[in-house]
């Protein structure tokens, strides 16, 4: 077989299966959002059988001998990416037996949905077989993983979000973050006592959710190309046609679920992102959580939460959420205070820029005793409660606010909480190198033009999707 015959071949087959996997993204979605109580048993189902088919095409037999065919043939950078890529994915699809894959999306879809259920009353008992049930199919994908790669199982996970990071080149700079952020974290509340915080004003949901769709199209989005729901977590799925994401409202904090509209966005701006020539592709697939998480953190806490663009967002808020409210209390001055207000506590989506890592490394530590067995799930409200009051002092008063506040888990997404705080890092990071490209980018996010931020990261991030590792 002539080498482009093959390659054509495996092209073809990847944009098929990757099709009827897009079917269980959207079925994902639904899930969060639509989906009653008594069809979530038949949903979980019919994930199982896609994932079932969307793994036997990934084996399939041709994928191999394709590959062998292309094997030195080209020498185009794009081509050379896509068959490196094609190549890892079906080595470790290979790894999987059918039947394994089924029967871990059944659990996944039994355990999240039973967090969903007993989250909300902290009932962690009720919760706790699923969630067992989850643990154990995620050991044995970590275990199966980790004897391909010759990697221990929680690295095997931790470098299957990110392609090669081990937490050999991560625990080094967490061990960095931990060394010096303490005395940060008390100089800067020490700083703000003086700082006459002002109480956030009440915000029926409804006009929120209003709020928040209005909001879109100034974050840079076609309309044509995203929605927005509600869920028990904030969230983005999609491919690079069309994203759905996800918030939580409060009606005591509205700024809260417009902060995770923010960050779901710049996970959306980046998959949409991905160059039209590179998409159905496995080049199209973006490289890696933390580069994901860089985008959503760098919308959320370098952007949103900076007094350039709260110069705009405040007055555009007030008039659409309290029209006849104090100006104090709408003012970019008063909401930047609260945006950067550096403070314990339990919720990670809801922690300043400061605090944040601390729920990660918290994380971080669990993770790999869950894996390796060291930890049973039973425990893990006792050994969460008791490492969350030596990092922050404070004491978790019930399992929702604790280790059942994140839909992770409960999914089987293990090795992925490291990505945020080194996503968090390279936002940073993305931003100073953006203020010496473009320095009028402040002038330019207080009047609410955020196209030179677009197009810094186009060029820098979204351009390349998985064509650099590095």
């Amino acid at each position: 077989m002539k080498a482009i015959t093959a390659y054509n071949n495996l092209c073809a087959h990847y944009r098929e299966a990757s099709d009827l996997a897009h079917a269980n993204t959207i079925s994902a979605w639904f899930l969060d959002t639509q989906a009653t109580p008594n069809g979530r048993a038949a949903l979980a189902r019919t994930q199982a059988v896609v994932a079932k088919l969307v793994h036997n095409m990934a084996v399939d037999p041709r994928v191999g001998e394709w590959l062998d065919a292309c094997e030195g043939k080209f020498s185009d950078p794009i081509k050379q990416r896509n068959l490196l890529l094609l190549r890892e994915g079906y080595v470790q699809a290979t790894a999987f037996e059918a039947d394994f894959v089924a029967h871990y999306a059944t659990v996944q879809a039994a355990s999240e949905t039973a967090w969903r259920q007993y989250k909300p009353t902290s009932n962690w008992k009720a919760f706790l077989p699923k969630f067992r049930d989850m643990v154990k199919v995620a050991n044995e994908e970590a275990k199966i993983l980790g004897n391909l790669l010759g990697l221990s199982p929680f690295d095997a996970m931790v470098s299957s979000r990110e392609r090669g990071l081990v937490m050999a080149d991560i625990q080094p700079i967490f061990d960095n973050i931990q060394s010096w952020l303490p005395d940060l974290l008390q100089r800067v509340m020490d700083k703000q006592r003086s700082i006459n915080y002002t109480k956030m004003p009440r915000v029926p949901a409804d006009a929120q959710r209003a709020f928040n769709k209005t909001l879109l199209p100034h974050l840079g989005v076609n309309m044509r190309s995203i929605r927005l729901d509600e869920a028990p977590h904030p969230s983005m799925t999609g491919n690079s046609d069309e994203v759905l994401i996800t918030t939580r409202y409060d009606q005591g904090n509205w700024f809260m679920g417009t902060l995770g509209v923010i960050h779901e966005t710049g996970h959306g701006k980046y998959q949409l992102g991905v160059p039209k020539r590179f998409r159905n592709l496995p080049i199209g697939l973006l490289e890696g959580m933390t580069r994901h998480e860089s985008q959503s953190l760098f919308l959320e806490m370098q952007v949103a939460r900076g007094l350039p663009f709260l110069s705009y967002l405040a007055p555009f808020a007030k008039a659409q959420l309290s029209p006849n409210g104090s100006d104090s209390q709408w003012s970019a001055e008063a909401l930047y205070n609260l945006a950067t207000r550096v403070e314990p506590g339990f919720i990670r989506v809801d922690a300043d820029e400061l605090t944040y890592p601390l729920h990660i490394i918290l994380r971080t530590k669990l993770e790999p005793m869950l894996l390796d067995g060291s930890l049973d799930p039973a425990d893990l409200p006792e050994a969460w409660n008791t490492m969350f009051k030596e990092l922050t002092g404070l004491t978790v008063p019930e399992a929702n606010l604790g280790c059942m506040q994140d839909v992770h888990w409960p999914c089987g997404l293990f090795g992925y909480f490291p990505h945020y705080s080194l996503g968090a890092v390279m936002a940073a990071q993305l931003m100073a190198t953006l203020r010496q490209q473009v320095p009028d980018v402040d002038s330019q996010l207080a009047k609410g033009n955020l196209k030179p931020v677009d197009t810094f990261l186009q060029e820098n991030v979204r351009n390349h999707a998985s064509m650099r590792s590095e």
